[in-house]
């Protein structure tokens, strides 16, 4: 069983001492017998964890006698590997420890299956960028660090819609759409800061969740920067044909505007449409219906600032 298991086998001293390593683990690790026989396992370590993680770790092998979990080690090539690890003390009759034994699986294969699982489940597949499940939870997230921060800062939701992206479509078709809604992707996510979410709600719908607000002209700023950004020529296909579009982008703020994700998300598209109407290629913020005049187009800066 030693020699032919599939996992990768240590056998250690009492003092952790590698005393018999199996075939598997070669394979496993890089290492032969001969490099690592009399040596401590720390050889193997990745430098991914603390110390912290390995006192636990030893914690739990002398209080009860095992331990399991996932772990990261490094290849004798350097590279670091996951691998699910489980240690057992081993005892003498007398209830001392003699010999410590280690299985160990590299789990990579899952890792990898697990991260294409979780970019289906919570990243759009043209665009890359997060979609609509992982941007509410982005806004969950902002909101709630707003609330710990007791009404010091704020959220900002910017609701995008590109003007006459149906009509590239019908013109160029949708191989060329799809690489315009790449491009405007790749245009957009510079513009913002590292703590905001650019996300892809669908079709030509984008959102930017701009968390720890201390201003709203810094989400007026990014508008005007993004509108700006955007209404550059685009080159695309292998003609590089050169699309003009524009955008409208609907502004609205937690706590200032709404209580809640959805109807912060509504009232930004409520902001977007007024935008629209307001002659495209230009940002509006959500006023109440008491509230008059807001907005401003990428000439007029931040002269909408309430």
């Amino acid at each position: 069983v030693f020699t032919h298991a599939a996992q990768g086998i240590t056998v250690t001293d009492a003092h952790a001492n590698i005393q018999m390593v199996n075939p598997a683990f070669t394979k496993i690790t890089g290492y032969s017998p001969e490099e690592v026989i009399g040596d401590n396992p720390r050889r193997l370590r990745s430098g991914r964890h603390d110390d912290n993680f390995y006192r636990q770790m030893w914690r739990s092998l002398v209080e009860t006698g095992s331990w399991q979990g996932e772990i990261w080690n490094r290849h004798k090539n350097g590279e670091l590997y996951p691998e699910w690890l489980s240690l057992s003390a081993i005892h003498d009759d007398h209830g001392r420890v003699t010999n410590y034994i280690g299985m160990f699986s590299d789990i990579s294969h899952l890792k990898e299956v697990e991260q294409d699982l979780e970019r289906l489940a919570f990243y759009d597949p043209l665009t890359t960028l997060p979609n609509r499940i992982l941007f509410r939870e982005r806004l969950q997230q902002a909101m709630k660090e707003t609330d710990r921060n007791r009404g010091i800062d704020r959220v900002g939701l910017l609701y995008l819609d590109l003007d006459h992206f149906k009509e590239v479509n019908d013109i160029h078709g949708h191989e060329i759409g799809d690489r315009l809604l790449q491009e405007v992707a790749n245009r957009i996510v510079p513009l913002v800061r590292g703590v905001d979410t650019v996300a892809r709600l669908g079709g030509d719908e984008f959102v930017v969740v701009l968390g720890k607000l201390k201003y709203q002209f810094v989400a007026c700023r990014i508008a005007d920067r993004i509108i700006a950004a955007i209404s550059v020529p685009f080159q695309l296909g292998e003609e590089h044909q050169v699309i003009q579009i524009g955008t409208s982008i609907g502004i609205a703020f937690y706590p200032d505007h709404a209580k809640d994700g959805n109807s912060l998300l509504g009232l930004a598209d409520a902001a977007m449409y007024e935008a629209k109407t307001q002659g495209r290629n230009r940002y509006s913020i959500y006023a109440a219906p008491s509230e008059t005049g807001n907005g401003g187009d990428r000439n007029e800066g931040i002269s909408g600032i309430r």
